[in-house]
């Protein structure tokens, strides 16, 4: 069993004291990015901080600077994989007038379980730290002007106080840590050995991506700081809940509210920033400012602050399970919501009162420029319907399982915008034809009470019907239940938003659809169009002569140009415009760019025959892919083929296809593949799919909504062909809505690895799956799924009488036996089960390890092992509130033998 389970806490944290609470906070700081470094190692010594761990090397004769350049870094941390760690003592940064020695310290005592006594490593000590002489860490190559969360492994072998670190960056945050521990050299008890890591702070680089920490003793000249590593991690953005009324805090106008944020809106998301002595500061990721009660106002207030003012510092203390209160050095007072204002107040409040009751949920995910806007949390005068989690309703297929119906003229939803804005997109849903195949209608839009745009909206591109039969649905309204009821409608707009506009979409009379269901809008500000690259050739250009109005056809146009600029060494360039196309393409050997994905597209009439047969050496960017699909059946794919190698498509948006994209190909390997920052929606078939022996490939920061299969699936089946996936990444990324399937499924292969995700709104399946199904190649070490959201997910599908929890494993097509980790999982109201085992046909499993998973809120078991299951799984970190049913039920009684770690709370 893994030793790790002090660092598994997301959003329940069991620590009451903030340095402890700030070090459990990134459920693995590896999955958000982490560097660590150990300064030489004892050989033959394992090292204290696990994992990847780089050693910086000296002389032991007593050198006064050392330094080393590290590569292979995580690019989250450095940029490209670079950085370089200096140590330097002196009067001042330059000056090396201080003593530096490599020691072995001795033999550790009290280690405390999971940790291997033995020699200590050999460490850098500056000696006789007087307040005019500094021990000086600097390390470079990081991300510019980026927060991180740095652990100081040192310890004060002083002969009378302390020592203190502070980072001394440009621009920081001037945090600091004090090393004082009076036992030299014993640790408290510690499974991880995280007490070792003794000193903690938030720092920022500078804009050259540098941070520089000072260490200074000031007892009588004495201290000895012993500096034996640092691990350094991106810092956490996290949403603050409040317990009583499930509402979260933002920022709006210099106010912190609470309210119903929509996921991607950073408005309410907040760094927790330790600035020593236990205390921290409160920023908002979108504006950069800090909490305070300077001012002393009704409201707690946000706004730029001073490190110096003790009203902008916060001492966070556990009160209940996973439930904190957020307590104002200055006044002593507590955050809370007790008035139910609209705002968080900071007064008196006593300690059982739930309305000054938070927790803290980590944020993983893509990062979005939009902000989005739940139609429930807005102002309406229609009908707010859900939450709900029946196939075939719109509730279901909702996002947060909740929307507004307007069936009457002059029914509104209302929201008020939080930022500038030049683009819209709204999620609705519209009837259906009598007979199938769609209606078109409009929905007016106002800003500040004042006509804008009538919207375009449709339904020709939503609505099957029926049983999943042969692979497809049917289009017909009398084939039985109904799926797929939403489609987006976006739009650049003719006037833009102001920030705090109000924004409304009004059913005038002018607007025929019966109704309108409205599930979310998101504003946007898009970014201008991008020009032409020199060395490229324009689709537009003689004697190709695309149509950039899309009234005739430019599928001609594009393969000769594409052959022109392939074989001239070129690129392709698409301007902006709408491009008609009517058929697909195979591609090979090329750069093919757009001015944006609002400004450039290809339309495809007839989604069948459309996309990409991507081969290999293709880099695709900044452009929009919009089919016409109203089928699996009949949508065809949008990109599919080997990908071959020095394939990267970003910046894409692909929308009403069968299929978004199918990576692999039995002939030539998928190697080394990229799929950055992708924008899938309104689907009938998977997502991405990498299959056929996909390897070393990856995709991230991409998300997908609204699929008819699989939001994202690692696919090792071999009836497509080839060999198993393996060495593959998932992370960063979203699943939003897949009305069909799962959210992100693994099935077989190997070292592939899905972290830092979120999954939200399955309707009929798992919002995690690690499937041995479809035949698929074994699962051979190591799969690992780690720190990921599922929210709401799992479900029922009628047609099959299967159920799905919000975490699957399954043993389908065969037995398996392999090491799968399913690390740092946060399960909220999942809509079966939190965790769910199951094995069919006679076959087991064995080999998965559930470390730090915690589930709030099931609609049945915390955790479900079927009936039929066998095998053998370990649970160790894994806690359960709020399940319906009860927090665990072995339906399979000794065919599946549970192994309980440590952290369980069943």
């Amino acid at each position: 069993m893994k030793t790790k389970s002090s660092l598994h806490r997301v959003a329940f944290f069991p620590a009451a004291l903030l340095a402890a609470f700030l070090a459990l906070l990134p459920a693995s700081p590896s999955a958000l990015g982490q560097l660590e470094v150990q300064f030489t190692p004892n050989t033959g010594s394992p090292p204290l901080m696990g994992g990847s761990v780089y050693n910086v090397t000296g002389s032991p004769s007593g050198t006064e600077a050392v330094s080393a350049t590290l590569t292979g870094a995580d690019p989250k941390i450095a940029p490209s994989g670079t950085v370089t760690v200096s140590l330097v003592g002196g009067t001042t940064a330059g000056a090396n007038t201080l003593t530096h020695s490599w020691a072995d310290r001795g033999a550790l005592t009290g280690g405390g379980a999971g940790f291997t006594e033995g020699p200590l490593y050999e460490s850098f000590a500056g000696y006789n730290l007087t307040a005019g002489t500094y021990e000086w860490l600097t390390i470079s190559g990081l991300q510019p002007s980026t927060l991180y969360v740095l652990q100081l492994y040192a310890y004060d072998n002083s002969f009378s106080g302390n020592v203190t670190f502070t980072d001394t960056t440009t621009g920081s945050l001037a945090g600091s840590a004090t090393v004082n521990f009076t036992n030299h050299y014993s640790f408290t008890t510690d499974a991880d050995a995280d007490a070792k890591f003794s000193g903690q702070m938030s720092v920022r680089s500078d804009a050259s991506g540098n941070v520089v920490i000072k260490g200074t003793g000031v007892d009588n000249g004495q201290a000895i700081a012993i500096l034996n590593g640092f691990r350094l991690s991106a810092q956490p953005w996290v949403r603050i809940k409040n317990q009583w009324t499930g509402k979260y805090l933002s920022e709006v106008g210099g106010k912190v509210i609470y309210e119903m944020p929509g996921w991607s809106d950073q408005t309410s998301q907040w760094a927790l920033l330790a600035i020593g002595n236990g205390q921290c500061r409160i920023q908002n990721r979108y504006t950069g400012h800090y909490m305070n009660n300077q001012d002393q106002l009704a409201w707690v207030e946000c706004g730029p602050g001073a490190l110096v003012w003790a009203s902008e510092k916060w001492v966070i203390t556990v009160e209940s399970s996973y439930f904190y209160r957020i307590e104002n050095l200055w006044k002593g007072t507590f955050m809370n919501v007790q008035d139910l204002l609209g705002y968080a107040e900071c007064t008196s409040v006593p300690a059982g009162f739930t309305s000054s009751w938070w927790s803290f949920e980590t944020v993983h995910g893509a990062t979005v420029p939009w902000i989005t806007y739940e139609a429930e949390n807005g102002t309406t005068n229609g009908t707010v319907i859900g939450p709900g989690v029946t196939e075939g309703t719109a509730q279901a297929e909702a996002s947060n399982r909740q929307a507004v119906i307007l069936n009457s003229t002059g029914q509104y939803v209302q929201i008020t915008s939080k930022a500038a804005a030049n683009a819209i997109v709204v999620r609705l849903s519209i009837p259906d034809a009598a007979t199938g195949g769609g209606i078109d209608s409009t929905l007016n839009l106002y800003v500040n009470g004042t006509f804008a745009q009538a919207l375009n909206v449709t339904s020709r591109y939503s609505w099957v019907y029926g049983s999943y039969i042969n692979n497809t649905w049917s289009n017909d309204p009398t084939a039985g239940t109904a799926r797929h009821l939403y489609d987006e409608v976006s739009a650049l707009l003719t006037n833009p938003i102001p920030a705090g506009a109000t924004v409304k979409l009004q059913k005038d009379a002018a607007n025929t659809a019966s109704y309108y269901t409205i599930d979310f809008i998101e504003l946007e500000q898009a970014p201008a169009a991008l020009t032409e690259p020199p060395n490229y050739i324009s689709i537009t250009d003689a004697p190709y002569n695309a149509d950039p109005t899309g009234a005739t056809d430019s599928a001609a146009a594009i393969t000769q140009a594409w052959t022109a600029a392939r074989t001239s060494g070129k690129g392709l360039w698409i301007p902006p415009g709408t491009f008609q196309v009517s058929n697909g393409f195979y591609i090979y050997n090329i750069k093919m760019n757009g001015a944006g994905m609002w400004y450039s597209k290809l339309i495809y009439p007839n989604s069948a025959a459309c996309g990409f047969n991507i081969g290999t050496n293709v880099q695709f960017s900044d452009f929009a892919l919009i089919g016409a699909a109203n089928d699996r059946g009949n949508g065809g794919t949008c990109f599919v083929g080997s990908f071959g190698t020095n394939t990267v498509l970003q910046n894409l948006w692909v929308e009403h296809f069968g299929f978004g994209m199918w990576v692999g190909n039995a002939t030539v390997t998928a190697n080394g593949v990229v799929l950055n920052n992708l924008r899938m929606r309104d689907l009938y078939g998977d997502g991405i799919n990498l299959n056929t022996g996909t390897r070393n490939s990856t995709i991230k920061n991409t998300c997908i909504r609204n699929s008819g299969d699989d939001g994202i699936a690692l696919f090792s089946a071999p009836y497509t062909g080839g060999s198993p996936d393996f060495n593959n990444t998932v992370t960063d990324c979203t699943v939003q809505s897949p009305w069909f399937a799962n959210g992100i499924a693994v099935y077989g292969g190997y070292n592939n690895v899905v972290k830092n995700c979120e999954v939200y709104d399955t309707v009929t399946d798992f919002g995690l799956f690690i499937d041995q199904g479809f035949n698929s190649y074994p699962f051979a070490p190591t799969t690992t799924a780690q720190n990921i959201d599922l929210y709401r997910c799992g479900g029922t599908f009628t047609y099959w009488s299967t159920q799905a929890g919000a975490i699957g494993v399954d043993a389908n097509t065969a037995s398996f036996n392999a090491p799968i980790n399913l690390w740092d999982i946060d399960v909220y109201n999942a809509s079966y089960s939190g965790i769910q085992v199951q094995c069919e046909n006679g076959y087991s499993q064995a080999g998965v390890v559930f470390d730090g998973i915690n589930v709030k809120g099931a609609a049945t078991y915390g955790i479900n092992i079927k009936a039929g299951a066998a095998g053998s799984g370990t649970f160790d970190a894994v806690t359960i509130y709020s399940a319906i049913s009860g927090t665990f039920i072995n339906s399979a009684g000794t065919g599946y033998t549970v192994t309980k770690g440590v952290g369980n709370n069943w």
